[in-house]
């Protein structure tokens, strides 16, 4: 059976398929699809047979090009012509735009179900390391404030609460008044941490877009009049991540103080869900992360593991790219 595969350019059909799922974030957002074409990106969005939706985006990588699905694809698994049927689709595209593979990262809870499941349909587990939230600890704003704080690691309460007599001032705004502060604190964090971050421009037009639509805010940190801490944080339907960030290097529990608001102001919002999108694993000390992954499992929370990525090869060099990414991650 064949289904019919039609591009999607209206956000309410998009949005219809959204519809009262829990398994969403802002990856799988209408915004995020429009935040990419705004960079030039060569992504689309589709409906197949009216029972699912998928977005993919053109990569254009060194090792080749290749097509990537992230947490944006929402189908039902187990119905085989369907799947069939959209991997013979990506498959044609992959060809006509010239990519060696595509990527999935689906958007649901690991499973050995569905890894089997997606090893019979022909898809082989990735190399890559987990990225954009696969692996995150996700805290629950419906408790109580009494609760959430019992729930933290003890040090971290007390940083808390250290920053509650310190009077550390924490403003928030959705405004762009900001930007240049964050930009600078950002850079000063990514070359302390040594961390392979995103370019702040990218940041920037990324906070622009989903600011002006109500969706990301800023909250920042003083002390003493002094500009701290930054950091963005985004919502979608009834979760909020935490986005991007940086402070400067001190002993004064600024960043707590600015964690601890967001997560006030985020639950007074009726958000259920606080998302602190992406940790590494917690014995896994060389990690470039860990210490950043130590600090966001102190706010209590529980872990959420997604699927792992995988690849669809559609050309024989897939295998040369793949021993490459093999080869990569065990360098790293």
């Amino acid at each position: 059976m064949k289904y019919k595969i039609e591009q999607i350019q209206d956000e309410k059909i998009w949005n219809t398929f959204l519809k009262g799922r829990s398994d969403v974030n802002i990856l799988s957002s209408w915004e995020w699809i429009e935040f990419e074409k705004s960079l030039g990106f060569d992504t689309n969005a589709y409906s197949i047979g009216g029972e699912g939706v998928f977005v993919f985006r053109v990569v254009e990588a060194k090792k080749g090009k290749y097509l990537i699905l992230k947490q944006n694809v929402f189908l039902n698994w187990k119905n085989k012509d369907l799947i069939f049927s959209l991997i013979a689709f990506l498959k044609l595209k992959c060809k006509e735009k010239g990519c060696k593979f595509l990527r999935i990262f689906p958007p649901f809870l690991k499973s050995l179900e569905y890894e089997k499941l997606f090893s019979s349909y022909g898809f082989k587990k990735a190399q890559v390391q987990a990225t954009d939230g696969q692996l995150t600890v996700i805290l629950d704003l419906q408790k109580s404030l009494e609760d959430i704080l019992k729930g933290m690691r003890k040090n971290t309460r007390y940083l808390i609460r250290k920053g509650e007599k310190l009077k550390i001032e924490v403003l928030h705004t959705d405004g762009l008044e900001y930007l240049d502060d964050f930009k600078k604190i950002y850079y000063e964090t990514v070359k302390r941490h040594e961390w392979d971050a995103s370019e702040f421009d990218y940041i920037k037009k990324q906070y622009e877009l989903f600011s002006s639509k109500g969706m990301s805010r800023m909250f920042i940190a003083k002390y003493k009049g002094k500009i701290m801490a930054i950091s963005i944080f985004t919502k979608f339907k009834n979760q909020v991540i935490y986005h991007h960030s940086g402070s400067v290097l001190t002993e004064t529990p600024v960043v707590y103080a600015l964690m601890w608001e967001a997560i006030k102001y985020y639950k007074d919002l009726g958000v259920k869900e606080f998302n602190f999108f992406g940790v590494c694993e917690k014995d896994d000390i060389k990690h470039p992360w860990y210490g950043l992954s130590l600090f966001k499992r102190g706010f209590g929370g529980k872990e959420r593991r997604l699927m792992a990525s995988y690849d669809y090869p559609v050309s024989r060099s897939y295998y040369l790219i793949r021993g490459i990414e093999a080869l990569q991650r065990i360098r790293y």
